[in-house]
This record gives C-alpha cells, sequence and structure tokens, in this order.
C-alpha cells in the first residue's frame, strides 16, 4: 500500500512538473473576440459607422477573453492616399480604445483591407508600397502612446496579389518601426491567410523586423468553401478531423520556420451542434502550440447571423458556451 502511494505521488509531481514547464513555454496568450465597427462596416463617405460598445467589450471580457481585434477600413482611415489621416475616424478609435483600456482589455488594430484600397492592389501603380508605408507610418504615430494597443494587424487576407504581398508587406513593417519599435505585428498570408494553404501559399517566412515581434496570422472556417459563410447543411463531415486537416499545416510550417503564430478569425455557426465538434479540437490544437486567437464575431450584427457571437435575450450561445469552459 505504501509503495503504491509513493508511486502515484511521484507520478503526479512528475506530471505536475511537466504541465509547469509546459505552461512557461508559452508566453502569455491573446485570446480574444473580432469586434467590428457596423452598420456596414465602413463609412462608405455617408453613414457614420458604430463601433462596438463599452457593454459589448464587458461581456466578451466576462467570457474570459483579454483582447479584442478591431478591424478598421484605410479607406476611412485615410480618404485620400497619402494624405493625413481622418480626424473624426482616429476620434472614434481612441475612443473606443479608451473604452477597452478601461476594462483591461488589449486591442490589435488590423487594416481590413485585402491588400487593396479603393479596389487596387496594393504594390500596383495605383497603389506603391510608398503609400502602405505612409499609412502604417502615421496609423503608429496616432496610435503609439495609447495603452490599449498592444499589436499591428498589417492587413487582412490578402489574396490574389501575383506575389506582391511578399514584397510590399515590408514596406508595412517599416512604416510602423519608424515610430515604434516595440509592439508586435501580425502579418497574413496571401491566399486569405488560408491555414490549411498557407504553406503552399507562403512558402517561407516574407518579411524581417529588426525588433524580432513578428506574429504570422492565419484564418480558418470549417465550411466546405473555407469562406465562413457555412452555406450549406454540414451534412456527415467529421468537422474534427476537418480542424485537425485544415490547421495542421500552419502549425507545422511555425514550427518548421521558428516562427510566432496566430488564428485571427475563427468561428462556428449555432444552427447545428456538431460544429462545436470543430471549435473544441481547434481549441486543443492551439492550446498545445500556444498560438494566439480571436474569434469572428462580435458587435452590432443582426441577430440571424450565422458567426454573431453576441448574446441573444441575455443568454449566451451555444459557442460561448464553449469558450467559458476552456478560458
Amino acid at each position: 500500500m505504501k509503495m503504491s502511494f509513493m508511486r502515484n505521488l511521484t507520478l503526479t509531481i512528475l506530471l505536475l512538473m511537466s504541465l509547469t514547464e509546459a505552461f512557461a513555454a508559452c508566453p502569455p496568450r491573446m485570446r480574444g473576440i473580432n469586434l467590428v465597427p457596423l452598420p456596414s462596416g465602413w463609412y462608405n463617405g455617408a453613414v457614420e459607422m458604430q463601433f462596438p460598445t463599452a457593454t459589448q467589450i464587458a461581456y466578451y471580457k466576462s467570457v474570459g477573453m483579454n483582447s479584442i481585434r478591431l478591424p478598421i477600413h484605410w479607406e476611412d482611415l485615410q480618404p485620400i492616399l497619402g494624405n493625413d489621416l481622418d480626424a473624426r475616424f482616429i476620434g472614434h478609435t481612441v475612443d473606443f480604445l479608451d473604452q477597452a483600456h478601461a476594462q483591461g482589455m488589449k486591442v490589435l488594430i488590423d487594416l481590413h483591407n485585402y491588400a487593396r484600397y479603393r479596389n487596387q492592389l496594393v504594390g500596383s501603380p495605383a497603389v506603391p508600397a510608398s503609400a502602405f508605408r505612409d499609412v502604417w507610418k502615421r496609423l503608429a504615430a496616432a496610435l503609439v502612446n495609447h495603452p490599449a494597443v498592444f499589436a499591428y494587424g498589417l492587413m487582412n487576407e490578402p489574396h490574389h496579389t501575383g506575389g506582391l504581398w511578399h514584397t510590399v508587406a515590408q514596406s508595412g513593417v517599416d512604416g510602423i518601426r519608424e515610430i515604434d519599435a516595440v509592439r508586435p505585428i501580425y502579418v497574413d498570408g496571401d491566399g486569405w491567410s488560408n491555414s490549411q494553404n498557407w504553406p503552399k501559399e507562403n512558402p517561407l517566412p516574407f518579411v524581417n523586423d529588426p525588433s524580432k515581434k513578428i506574429v504570422y496570422e492565419a484564418h480558418i472556417y470549417f465550411d466546405d468553401d473555407f469562406s465562413g459563410r457555412y452555406k450549406t447543411p454540414l451534412g456527415d463531415a467529421d468537422v474534427a478531423a476537418r480542424a485537425t486537416q485544415r490547421l495542421q499545416p500552419f502549425l507545422s510550417w511555425l514550427t518548421t520556420h521558428g516562427q510566432r503564430g496566430a488564428i485571427g478569425e475563427t468561428g462556428v455557426p449555432q444552427d447545428d451542434p456538431r460544429w462545436l465538434a470543430a471549435l473544441t479540437k481547434f481549441l486543443d490544437m492551439t492550446d498545445a502550440a500556444c498560438v494566439d486567437w480571436f474569434m469572428w464575431a462580435g458587435g452590432g450584427w443582426r441577430e440571424s447571423y450565422e458567426l454573431s457571437l453576441e448574446p441573444i435575450n441575455g443568454k449566451d450561445r451555444p459557442q460561448i458556451k464553449l469558450l467559458r469552459s476552456r478560458l
């Protein structure tokens, strides 16, 4: 009996030591929410967008999240390429940051433009790399002293760039580093930042940072076409296996190249509880890999939006119930 007790005690101590070492190996992680300015997402020259509210920030903090990815639109931020930033837009952004800071939430500023400005590709003659450097230099200068800002998101979901993104991304990094040498820079990959296709679309790391604080950012959804629209019924797909298939290529790429990584967007709908198996597998894998993530999405969405995580009549959606149990 005594020998059995000592053996169990030894195994328990070894397990605790292993868990402690694993925890120590992970840097502090950001596990947050995309809080999206709405109704349209952008000014579009007419409608004043509504930034997320203090109540919404408080809700996601109550879930256990510690951070927010804030998507902003280049055209609203800088209506004329190369000119001053829009003072009204910056004012709204700072007001939001103040509210986040008051609640102890950190914010990732995400330029949500798909490697385009007014539908012109960044790196083309219409939108040269110097313009990308310029907007990031100005934005970093406007926000560098705000304590809520923990990182900059260089560009959301570049796609069909013909290789330009891997060249022009450095200009954005350089613009930020002219102003801010401290904060991390999250860098999306070409090919919509798709996690499964990441090694094909982005074979090698493609930016250099003198501060050594680059975080490569992939996105992952679990529907048939990877889009996050979830337009077709689930059917008999093994979504947990699908989650592994789609996430592992990005995680392996990070390991191969010795890079830090994050998932900037992921989410599942609430219309079929089987989708939660994909989210559970995703959480297991990102926990094991020490990878940041940001769920899509919170904000003033219509109640029927399939990926909204906003409560309904004060009650958590199923996805939030799962996240509460893991945070």
